[in-house]
């Protein structure tokens, strides 16, 4: 069963990376919609430097982020970014 924990009220587009995954995690689609907006080109490039493919790096990018092993609530409980991870 889902935590249901209420949701932050704060628009997301002003919320810090840490408090959108956190709020992404406990299914605030919106969070996660703003979250990739900021960092998507970011990944996307990342991941086409790695893979030298456009169409490579556009699936590994929608597995990360789409598929069902979203790992959101583990990065909500970071304090610090990963590494890597583009810091706000």
């Amino acid at each position: 069963m889902p935590h249901t924990a209420p949701i932050p009220t704060t628009h997301p587009e002003n919320a810090s990376d840490p408090d959108l995954a956190g709020r992404a995690a406990q299914g605030d689609t919106q969070a996660f919609e703003c979250i990739m907006r900021r960092h998507n080109q970011l990944l996307f490039r990342t991941a086409r430097g790695i893979l030298r493919n456009d169409d490579d790096a556009e699936d590994a990018l929608q597995d990360a982020t789409c598929g069902p092993g979203k790992r959101w609530a583990a990065f909500a409980t970071m304090r610090a970014c990963p590494p890597g991870w583009p810091a706000s």
